[in-house]
C-alpha cells in the first residue's frame, strides 16, 4: 500500500534528542565511590554492590552485579554483569553483554547488544546492532545511521535511520523511517511492517509478515536542499542539547550538594507567584543600575565585578528554578512518585520549559516570565530569615 507524505521533521530525530539528553546524566557522576577520574573504571567480576552505580573514565568495564539504576560514561564501555535496574550509559563504543532488568538508554558512535534487556531500549547512535543472542523484553526505540537486528524484540520497534536491516523476530509491529530497509531470510514480523522510504523496501521470499505492509512514499531531497537545511537543523538541535546537558549538570551537582535546596527555592514560585514575579522583574531592572554606579568608583569595581557574576549566574539558574518547579506542580496534580532524586521529574520539566520556549512569538514571551520567577525565587530565597527574639522577665 503506498502513501504520500510531505516531508517534515521526523520522529526518529526527536527521539535522539530526548535519549541524548537522558543519557548526558552520566557525565556529571564521576564523583561517585564507584567511580573515579582514571582512564580505567572497573567493577570486577564476581563483585555485587548496591546501586545506584556511577561509572566515568576513558575504559569503563562492568564485570560485576548492580543491584540499582547504574551510569556509564567513558570512550570504550562494556557492562558484562547483570544490572537490576535502568542502565544509562554514553560513549563511543558501547558493548552491553549482561542483564538489564529495567529500561537501557544508550548513545554513542557504536553500540553493540548481545545480552537482555528485559524492559524497554532506548538507542541513539551512528551505527546499532542486535546480535543473534541479544532480546529486547518490551519495545526498541531508535534513532542514528545504521541499524541491524538479528535477535529478539518481544514487542514494537520504533525510529529511523539510513540503513535498516532486519534479520530477527519482532513480536508485534515495526514502524521505522529509513532510506534503505531490509528483511533478511530469517526476519519475522508478528504484526504491521509501518514504513516510510524513497523507495520500497528488500524484503526477502524468506521473511514473514504476519500483519499488513504500509509504504509511505517520502520525496528524496535534492543535494543543494539538503545540506543547509540539514546542517541548520542539526546546529540548533546540537544547541539545545549541549545547552540542556548542562543545565542538567548543574542541577545534579547542586542537588547532590544541597538535597532540598532546589525544591525549597522553587517552592516560592507555588507560594507566593505574584511576589516572586514582581522580585524578579525588579532585580532584572535593578541590579544592572546598581552595578554600573558602583564600577564608577575605583573601590566598588572589584565588587561591581563580583555583582556581575552573580547576576549573570543568576539568569542561568532561573530556568532551573522554573523547571523544577514545572516537575514539581505535575508531581503534585498527577501524583507521580518522586524516584532517582527527582532527577526523571526535573528533566521533563525542562524539556517542557524548552519546547515552550522554541515557539515562536509565545517563547520570547515565555523566556521573560521565566527569567522574572526564577530569579525572584533565587532573590527570596537567599533572604536572610528574621531572628526571632524572646523576651524574658
Amino acid at each position: 500500500m503506498l502513501k504520500l507524505r510531505p516531508k517534515g521533521i521526523n520522529l526518529s530525530t526527536a527521539l535522539i534528542l530526548l535519549v541524548c539528553v537522558l543519557l548526558m546524566t552520566s557525565i556529571s557522576l564521576g564523583g561517585s565511590t564507584l567511580s573515579n577520574q582514571t582512564p580505567l573504571s572497573m567493577l570486577e567480576a564476581g563483585t555485587a554492590v548496591d546501586g545506584p552505580g556511577f561509572f566515568a573514565g576513558s575504559t569503563v568495564r562492568v564485570d560485576g552485579n548492580v543491584d540499582g539504576t547504574t551510569f556509564a560514561f567513558g570512550q570504550n564501555i562494556t557492562v558484562n554483569g547483570d544490572i537490576n535496574g535502568d542502565l544509562i550509559v554514553a560513549g563511543q563504543t558501547l558493548t552491553i553483554n549482561g542483564k538489564v532488568t529495567g529500561n537501557i538508554y544508550g548513545a554513542g558512535q557504536t553500540v553493540t547488544i548481545r545480552g537482555q534487556g528485559m524492559r524497554d531500549v532506548f538507542l541513539g547512535a551512528q551505527d546499532m546492532n542486535l546480535a543473534k543472542e541479544s532480546t529486547i523484553g518490551r519495545d526498541l526505540f531508535f534513532g542514528g545511521q545504521t541499524l541491524i537486528i538479528e535477535g529478539a524484540v518481544a514487542r514494537d520497534i520504533n525510529g529511523g535511520g539510513a540503513d535498516i536491516s532486519i534479520n530477527g523476530q519482532v513480536g508485534r509491529n515495526a514502524q521505522i523511517e529509513a532510506e534503505y530497509i531490509r528483511l533478511m531470510d530469517n526476519a519475522a514480523i508478528n504484526g504491521d511492517l509501518l514504513y516510510t522510504s524513497t523507495k520500497e523496501a528488500f524484503i526477502s521470499p524468506g521473511a514473514r509478515i504476519t500483519g499488513r505492509t504500509d509504504w509511505e512514499y517520502r520525496e528524496p531531497e535534492t543535494p543543494t536542499q539538503m545540506r543547509p537545511h540539514r546542517l541548520t537543523r542539526a546546529s540548533t538541535y546540537l544547541g539545545i542539547l549541549i545547552n540542556m546537558a548542562g543545565t542538567f549538570i548543574l542541577w545534579l551537582i547542586v542537588r547532590l550538594w544541597q538535597p532540598e535546596y532546589w525544591s525549597k527555592t522553587a517552592s516560592h514560585i507555588s507560594e507566593t507567584p505574584l511576589k516572586t514575579l514582581g522580585v524578579g522583574a525588579l532585580a532584572l531592572i535593578v541590579v544592572p543600575i546598581l552595578i554600573v554606579l558602583v564600577m564608577l568608583t575605583v573601590i566598588g569595581i572589584p565588587l561591581g565585578i563580583i555583582t556581575g557574576l552573580i547576576y549573570g549566574v543568576s539568569l542561568y539558574l532561573s530556568k532551573i528554578v522554573v523547571a523544577v518547579f514545572i516537575g514539581s506542580w505535575l508531581s503534585k496534580h498527577l501524583g507521580w512518585p518522586e524516584i532517582h532524586k527527582g532527577m526523571w521529574l526535573f528533566l521533563l520539566g525542562l524539556l517542557i520549559l524548552m519546547a515552550l520556549m522554541q515557539v515562536p512569538y509565545l517563547g520570547l514571551l515565555i523566556r521573560l516570565l521565566v527569567v522574572f520567577a526564577g530569579i525572584g525565587a533565587l532573590v527570596l530565597s537567599w533572604r536572610p530569615k528574621p531572628v526571632e527574639r524572646q523576651l524574658s522577665f
